[in-house]
């Protein structure tokens, strides 16, 4: 078993201090079943990386076909700081959201595939998972973002894009689960995991730059959304934040009205018995 970390910023105090290609990959090795022995190595990547060589933040990047394959999309590549800046940066990502690239693992091969129908546009701090062979992209910004943690675009709508991992087609869900009540409203940098056929979601950054910390539900199956309802403590259920990590139902660390969380203060979303996943 392994992680693998591909591209992002590194940043100190706000101030970028430098931004990672996916030319190459961290990998984290876990030597044993129960992860007391892990290894952490640089790999090089061989094959037509994603931005070309250059850095790439803010991307989407999920693994399938069991672990052998990762497919990569959307996110940013340049900082800026002007109006003509923001229209290169524009332009390459409009040229860059036509194509997926694909990770094969055993290789460390890239490979860029042109997709086809519905595609939902260029989007930064997106989220994705996969399901039945699908990527599933929600959320995030229609516009490049520069690699400042506190600078933010024109949101995306709530409204799944879906991706065949096969024929490599983009469809869209149908324009009710945007419309739908229990749609959470546009955001970046929110946490999301599937837990089976449902996507489970929390928190987030809104249009005006909020920290949100609502729960959310997304079927699978149908591509719609489901109301929520929260039990547990109230204290938890109030907290708002965003740019926090989701597995397994344990959420860790991110930002609470400009706070650094502490990783060891952690939530856990508890599904319960039953097949809809209920916030614990």
């Amino acid at each position: 078993a392994r992680v693998v970390v591909l591209g992002g910023v590194t940043e100190e105090w706000s101030q970028v201090e430098e931004m990672h290609s996916a030319s190459h990959a961290l990998v984290l090795d876990i030597l044993d079943p129960e992860a007391r022995c892990v290894r952490w190595r640089t790999q090089e990547l061989r094959g037509e990386a994603p931005g070309g060589g250059a850095p790439l933040f803010h991307h989407v990047m999920c693994a399938f076909d069991r672990g052998r394959r990762i497919v990569v999309w959307g996110g940013d590549t340049q900082d800026f700081g002007d109006f003509d800046g923001h229209a290169i940066a524009s332009a390459e990502c409009q040229a860059r959201q036509a194509y997926v690239f694909v990770l094969d693992v055993p290789t460390w091969t890239w490979e860029r595939v042109r997709t086809a129908g519905d595609s939902p546009g260029h989007r930064s701090l997106a989220e994705g998972i996969v399901h039945a062979g699908r990527l599933v992209i929600l959320g995030g910004s229609t516009d490049p973002k520069p690699p400042r943690a506190f600078a933010f675009g024109e949101l995306a709508v709530m409204e799944p894009s879906v991706l065949d991992l096969a024929t490599w087609t983009w469809r869209a869900a149908p324009n009710v689960a945007a419309q739908s009540d229990a749609a959470p409203a546009p955001r970046t940098r929110f946490a999301v995991e599937r837990r089976g056929d449902w996507l489970v979601g929390v928190g987030g950054r809104g249009s005006h730059g909020e920290m949100l910390g609502d729960i959310w539900q997304l079927d699978l199956r149908s591509m719609s959304w489901r109301t929520t309802r929260p039990r547990g403590d109230s204290r938890d259920r109030r907290r708002a934040f965003c740019a926090s990590s989701m597995c397994g139902g344990l959420i860790l660390g991110g930002l609470c009205h400009g706070v650094i969380c502490a990783k060891a203060d952690a939530l856990l979303l508890d599904p319960g018995a039953g097949d809809e996943p209920e916030a614990e």
